[in-house]
């Protein structure tokens, strides 16, 4: 047939007259061959080229439906499908629109040639997106190439089209299953038209919102609507007091979705890039708050964006405590009791940043009836380790003196919720409980100590000596020193028989406490096993948590017996690194090492295995003269007057110095 078409092409009217055309589109068949296929798809091709009787015999016996699937198939047969399919959509003038709206209604056609697009041969991909722009003319033919990821008309339509298809469209892309990707090249091109109708009607801007709304949670969306100014159009929409709740409630969720993923202020901006004044939106925020005839479709929204919005900025917490004379902290602390879950528990962690700056009102509103086992009931949740994080955090940030606040937490559960949370899996939780945890380890009050260690909370605290973050290790090494502050009282034997005395007869004496210790009894660090892990971090030379290691050291050599502790520093390896800390830590650190070797140094034997090796960075801290006026080299100086005073030599260390 294709010789007798290169012969002449009348020959394609005989074709037609004798059925061929007929025969040739039934038998184009999966069950035959790619090449087979290919050769009569190109035979076809051939025979429609121009003639419009064979062409309707095609669509008549249902060529569209043959040829369709072969557009999925490689590159060579696509070819062929293509190429048929481009020249039957064609007549004398043009595009042949019933034969176009023929092809839209095939299963599947738009999405294969939606693919197509991505053809590494040009003249394929060419003709399938010449094919596709005419399908999509028509509305549901947009919305079909953007159901297969194909936006390009979906666009154009917004921003071109007119005013009823606008809308139309606008409603299409809403029923849109959209990921992040996808996001990003639908709101590349529409974010401008859809800012442009927020002047038009309620309607018109309803919908608009509604689209931005979907799109404006994705990064770089956000900075279009920013760039082109759209932030001051939500902002006057969403606190104009004569519009429609809806459309209030729709520009919440855009500022939600502006300030989310830790972008804060970022995007809060003119088109300039210009920070916009956020105190008013603050101050409106709350307002919300406030107003109890405001639907929760509103006010869920902006708690959220408040919420972000002040943990980007810790100036705008301030702002937010105090805005415009009205208290954030009285505003938000009635949202505990609210009745929308997420709204106590967004209320929770923006009192927690509020708790920073104006603690004192918290507490008053917790110790009335039953708002503190709410609070508790955040602790609890497992399900929500912000929460939790949020609910410890709002906690330490308390008055410790507020003992009244930390018996009724012991009583209703409050600890036992708070040492839960040290096994979690959520480091800032964590560290957020171990920071409520000061409250109970205080260590003037031994029966809060009590508390804590009976929860089994000390095997915990040594724990996270070896495996945490840098805060949670200076923490846990901190409270461990508040407990072991308390161990000398608790070592001292009662003068009366009982089972002190029993264990004492029996057991291992202690050699610092001089009784026989435990975790439970004495909060004994050497019975936790505490000190390797407190020496360790002695010498990961880390600030915070040498620091800290130091001062529980200290609480292991006491005024009245310093050998004993001193010794026991000195069989775990610790006056070493604590003698290397006063050539390497700040200050701070160097003047709690200083304190800690002046009580070591208070035993000869020390000052015997040590002295030698403290002299040259003592030396260098006193500046060569033990009568400086600083801080710190007052201390060295005082520690260089015990080394001498205990030394072997016959030499005087001041003597020398003074030389």
């Amino acid at each position: 047939m294709q010789e007798l078409i290169k012969e002449s092409s009348i020959n394609k009217d005989w074709i037609s007259i004798g059925g061929l055309t007929e025969i040739l589109v039934s038998i184009i068949s999966p069950l035959h061959d790619d090449d087979v296929n290919i050769q009569k798809m190109n035979a076809l091709n051939d025979i429609v080229e121009g003639n419009e009787r064979n062409k309707e015999i095609f669509i008549e016996n249902q060529g569209f439906y043959n040829v369709i699937p072969y557009l999925a198939l490689d590159s060579s047969v696509s070819k062929a499908a293509i190429n048929l399919l481009y020249e039957v959509l064609h007549d004398s003038s043009g595009w042949n629109t019933a034969y176009c709206n023929d092809l839209s209604q095939q299963k599947n056609a738009i999405t294969f040639l939606v693919e197509l697009l991505k053809s590494p041969t040009r003249e394929v991909a060419e003709k399938a997106e010449a094919i596709l722009m005419k399908l999509c003319d028509e509305e549901e033919n947009i919305l079909k190439a953007a159901e297969a990821h194909w936006y390009k008309p979906l666009v154009d339509r917004v921003n071109e089209g007119p005013a009823s298809s606008r809308m139309s469209i606008v409603r299409a892309l809403l029923s849109l299953e959209l990921d992040e990707d996808h996001i990003k090249l639908v709101g590349a091109g529409v974010i401008s038209p859809l800012l442009e109708m927020l002047a038009e009607s309620m309607e018109v801007k309803e919908l608009s919102l509604s689209a931005l709304v979907k799109l404006s949670g994705i990064h770089e969306i956000k900075k279009l609507i920013a760039d082109a100014g759209g932030v001051r159009l939500i902002l006057d929409l969403m606190f104009s007091s004569h519009l429609r709740t809806v459309i209030i409630a729709k520009c919440s969720e855009i500022l939600k979705n502006l300030s989310s993923d830790g972008d804060g202020t970022k995007f809060l901006v003119n088109e300039n890039g210009m920070q916009l004044q956020l105190e008013p939106v603050i101050t409106n925020l709350l307002a919300y708050q406030q107003n109890l005839m405001i639907s929760d479709i509103v006010r869920r929204p902006a708690l959220h964006a408040l919420l972000q919005i002040c943990q980007s900025d810790a100036g705008l917490v301030k702002t937010a405590v105090s805005a415009s004379g009205v208290s954030g902290v009285s505003v938000i602390l009635p949202l505990l009791d609210d009745s929308n879950q997420e709204i106590r528990e967004t209320a929770i962690n923006l009192l927690f940043l509020f708790s920073q700056h104006e603690p004192q009102g918290v507490v008053e509103y917790l110790l009335k009836p039953r708002r503190l086992e709410a609070l508790v009931g955040f602790l609890e949740n497992e399900d929500k380790s912000d929460v939790q994080m949020a609910a410890a955090g709002l906690l330490a940030n308390l008055p410790k003196s507020e003992i009244r606040l930390t018996e009724k937490l012991i009583e209703i559960g409050g600890l036992k919720a708070i040492v839960s949370i040290l096994r979690s899996e959520s480091i800032e939780a964590k560290e957020n409980a171990l920071s409520a945890l000061f409250r109970f380890t205080d260590p003037t009050n031994i029966q809060f100590q009590h508390s804590v260690v009976d929860l089994g909370a000390y095997p915990l605290l040594v724990s996270f000596l070896r495996d945490a973050s840098v805060t949670t290790k200076a923490r846990a090494a901190a409270l461990l020193g508040d407990l072991s502050m308390r161990s000398s009282e608790l070592s001292v034997m009662p003068k009366i028989a009982g089972c002190w005395s029993i264990l004492w007869t029996r057991g291992k004496i202690c050699p610092v406490h001089g009784v026989v210790c435990s975790v439970t009894t004495t909060f004994c660090l050497l019975e936790a096993n505490a000190l390797p892990e407190l020496v360790t971090l002695l010498q990961g030379n880390v600030h915070a948590t040498a620091y800290e290691a130091i001062q529980t050291l200290s609480t292991l050599v006491r005024e009245e017996s310093p050998h004993r502790g001193a010794n026991v520093l000195h069989e775990n390896n610790a006056i070493r690194p604590l003698v290397e800390v006063l050539s390497w830590g700040q200050e701070s650190l160097k003047a709690e090492a200083l304190g800690l070797l002046e009580k070591i140094f208070m035993s000869k034997d020390m000052v015997d295995l040590y002295g030698s090796t403290a002299k040259v960075p003592l030396f260098g801290l006193t500046g060569r003269s033990i009568h400086e006026e600083g801080h710190l080299q007052r201390k060295a100086a005082r520690v260089l007057l015990l080394i001498d005073r205990h030394s072997r030599s016959s030499t005087s260390l001041v003597a020398g110095i003074s030389d």
